[in-house]
């Protein structure tokens, strides 16, 4: 039952569809907040879910008096703007009074004034290579007329080198010592956070300064202030998000860019260039060759058949880069205690040790690899190397970080439920005290949606999957005269079947789009949206949050289900840890993740009452195995299925 009827009858007549789903969701937000619990909510695509947390919380928020802010994370860009521009709007005419919503960003996003023009007057302290200059005055004279400052608004693309310059730094700010501090554009969106009522992030924002916050021990640490409710949009997502910012990732270039700011042996600049002591620039440029070689010998030590080589036991017996990166942080210590009456100086040196250390230790830690609660790999291309470490189960951290704390959190997602329920997705995640709710699609599945199952086709792992499986690729996209997309798990297998079909396609007259061939996806998928008779073929970027409303998509074909790559380090970890705990990886890990996926990519298909189309399983395990039978039971209610 509704408790805000009186708020979404105003939506009637106006650009918004009023739903009941929208209109339950909304009453079981506001009863989660003020009774202080946890809420997780599967609300399909079309109920319009940002509206029904949005409205109750802001609700809840001003009836309690709460002081401190509400904060929305999401995974994507594109819905941080829905709701600051669409949805905020809406839900303050609704309720009849304004209040203030604003998108935070991280320090790094914006320009230090201080910083810009030091390096901008040339100063070799500053500048750790000339070349940079033209790039740093383009930017000084955009921020000249830049309301907020902010990378994402610059209308010109700019070397990460140069930004990093300019832009803020954790660690190198003077705060109210700095003759900027008043107009810093970082301290202006830091202050609007903090007179704000809800606060608009992405996950990595989130998850980062959720890291900050519990590596300190300090709630102030960070840039989020402390809230008074935290609603988790787009959460399917949250397992990868908070295992990489729980994680590490290094690589020679992260070092060498450090190194180089310290001391640039090659433009004789850097920020020790001035010091009287040579003992640092001799250390800076010593420690530059060593790691640049470091790296070197471990990309040639790796094999060259896997991109990515898992590592179960330690690199070397101990970092030998650890002695001389450290001692380059001492002298940085020391330097910084000589310019003790010089702020501007003491607190970029301090700030260049303290991420040189902790480079350091990370180094360490990787090259340990004895942690037994995460995974480490190296990642190998051609000419690069990168050493990563994830947290392999999240859960319990989240629920120590995240759920368990006195700060009541909704999660929403448009696809969370494994075989009706939400239990697996918050085991995934920590959540483990929680309201549920699993709301209805608004869609007519029977009428708007028709499935086709593959059941005489041979199985994806059989030799000849590939030429029969061509011949129904080709009547189904027939079937619909194009307009489809065909999701892949596989970009070997994609390259190969878009080669293959490409002459029926120009037979056809129909456009045929292909993932990484040439544009962008973002150009890709503009260009699907243009053309109503194109045919896209994709892999994991469009299983996911691709919206495209109307005719110009009415047929998904699926060619595998998306079994998780089993060899991924990550993967393999989650699976291996699952079989020690007592679980079955394949049953309680693969299936699961692969049943979520599958519906995320169906998802794709009907994004409106409006909208009419088929979706094609060439699978044909989902009709031929015990397992199977999950699959097609995560199909929309009321669909019909058929089988080939």
């Amino acid at each position: 039952m509704s408790i805000f009827p009186e708020h979404f009858s105003f939506l009637d007549g106006r650009d918004f569809e009023r739903r009941p789903q929208q209109e339950t969701m909304a009453s079981k937000v506001y009863y989660a907040l003020s009774e202080g619990l946890n809420l997780c909510v599967e609300a399909p695509t079309g109920v319009g879910k940002s509206i029904a947390y949005l409205l109750p919380a802001v609700k809840w928020h001003r009836n309690t008096e709460q002081t401190k802010p509400i904060i929305i994370t999401t995974h994507t860009k594109h819905l941080q703007e829905q709701l600051l521009k669409k949805d905020v709007p809406a839900v303050q005419l609704m309720l009849g009074e304004d209040f203030n919503a604003v998108i935070g960003m991280g320090r790094g996003n914006y320009i230090c004034m201080r910083r810009m023009n030091a390096a901008a007057a040339g100063s070799p302290d500053f500048l750790p290579d000339e070349s940079m200059i033209p790039e740093v005055f383009r930017i000084k004279s955009w921020s000249a007329t830049s309301e907020n400052g902010c990378k994402t608004e610059l209308p010109f693309a700019v070397d990460n080198g140069a930004w990093g310059t300019v832009n803020a730094e954790e660690g190198n700010c003077l705060n109210q010592r700095c003759p900027h501090f008043k107009p810093c554009f970082f301290q202006k969106s830091r202050r609007s956070l903090y007179g704000a009522d809800v606060i608009i992030v992405n996950h990595a924002l989130f998850f980062a300064d959720l890291a900050i916050k519990a590596e300190t021990g300090d709630e102030q640490a960070g840039i989020l202030p402390s809230a008074s409710a935290i609603i988790v949009d787009e959460c399917h997502t949250v397992e990868d998000v908070a295992a990489v910012h729980l994680g590490i990732r290094l690589s020679a270039g992260t070092f060498l860019y450090q190194l180089r700011r310290i001391y640039n042996k090659r433009s004789k600049r850097g920020a020790i260039s001035t010091v009287s002591d040579n003992r640092g620039r001799h250390l800076a440029a010593k420690m530059h060759d060593e790691v640049r070689d470091f790296f070197q010998s471990l990309h040639a030590w790796l094999p060259d058949e896997n991109k990515t080589h898992r590592i179960h036991e330690p690199v070397v017996p101990e970092n030998p880069l650890a002695e001389g990166l450290t001692q380059l942080c001492g002298l940085l210590e020391l330097y910084a205690d000589e310019e003790e009456g010089n702020p501007e100086k003491e607190t970029e040196y301090r700030s260049l040790s303290r991420r040189l250390l902790k480079l350091t230790d990370s180094l360490s830690f990787f090259l340990r690899a004895s942690s037994e609660e995460h995974v480490f790999w190296f990642e190998k291309s051609t000419k690069h190397l990168s050493m990563h470490a994830a947290a392999i189960d999240v859960a319990p951290i989240l629920n120590d970080l995240l759920f368990r704390s006195k700060t009541p959190v909704v999660t929403t997602s448009a696809t969370l439920a494994v075989s009706e329920k939400l239990s697996y997705y918050r085991s995934r995640v920590g959540m483990s005290e929680s309201l549920d709710m699993i709301l209805d699609s608004p869609f007519d599945f029977k009428n708007q949606m028709k499935v086709f199952a593959a059941q005489t086709l041979p199985s994806p792992k059989e030799n000849d999957y590939e030429k029969e499986a061509l011949t129904w690729l080709r009547y189904f996209i027939h079937m619909s005269t194009g307009g489809a997309f065909v999701l892949f798990t596989s970009f070997s297998q994609m390259k190969r079947i878009a080669d293959a079909v490409r002459p029926f396609m120009n037979e056809m007259g129909l456009k045929l789009l292909v993932q990484g061939e040439a544009a962008s996806s973002a150009l890709l998928l503009q260009a699907f949206k243009e053309d109503n008779n194109s045919v896209l073929f994709g892999t994991d970027t469009f299983w996911t949050g691709v919206d495209v409303p109307g005719e110009s998509l009415r047929n998904v074909i699926i060619m595998r289900i998306p079994f998780a790559v089993p060899d991924h380090p990550l993967i393999a970890a989650r699976c291996e840890h699952l079989e020690k705990t007592g679980g079955r990886a394949f049953f309680d890990f693969s299936v699961p993740e692969a049943q979520l996926k599958l519906r995320q990519g169906i998802g794709r298909l009907i994004r409106s009452a409006k909208d009419r189309g088929i979706v094609v399983l060439m699978d044909s395990r989902v009709s031929n195995t015990n397992y199977g039978a999950k699959f097609l039971r995560a199909m929309p209610e009321g669909c019909e299925i058929e089988h080939f």
